[in-house]
């Protein structure tokens, strides 16, 4: 009686360590755009047209079903004549100015004038962004002056 047992309890030990096993191998296939998410990313998901072509939706409360197709929102690339922030490595050590141009290098130039004397001065990043005009404010000005 008490060898019946054991092999049931040793069974029923085994079983468990199975499903242990399996849990640990299906990873959640959303982990990282959950943990982008709580990060601030924008979340998108794939929505299709009239013309079955598939286009991206941002998604304010992602609820990562199944069978739905869903990414982080790709960073826009700045275009010439874009107000940027940019940087060389430091991205708090910015500058913020409107693209002139992209070098063959990849770097973004942008090119100031001095009233004084009409002197143009010529700054290279590695980095940058576009700005929108809010953003820009808020940086040139502090959120804190905006409010007062």
């Amino acid at each position: 009686m008490n060898r019946e047992l054991v092999k049931e309890s040793i069974s029923q030990f085994e079983v468990a360590i199975d499903n242990l096993k399996q849990a640990l191998l299906e990873e959640d296939k959303f982990a990282e755009l959950k943990e982008a998410h709580k990060n601030g990313a924008v979340i998108e998901y794939k929505t299709y047209d009239m013309m079955n072509e598939g286009v991206w939706d941002e998604l304010k409360n992602p609820a990562f079903v199944d069978g739905i197709e869903y990414r982080i929102k790709p960073e826009e690339k700045p275009k010439v004549g874009d107000v940027i922030k940019a940087w060389v490595t430091k991205e708090d050590e910015y500058f913020i100015g409107v693209l002139s141009s992209i070098d063959s290098r990849g770097d973004y130039v942008v090119k100031f004038q001095n009233s004084y004397d009409s002197s143009i001065y010529t700054f290279r990043a590695r980095y940058a962004k576009p700005l929108t005009q809010q953003e820009a404010i808020e940086l040139l000005f502090g959120k804190e002056k905006l409010n007062d």
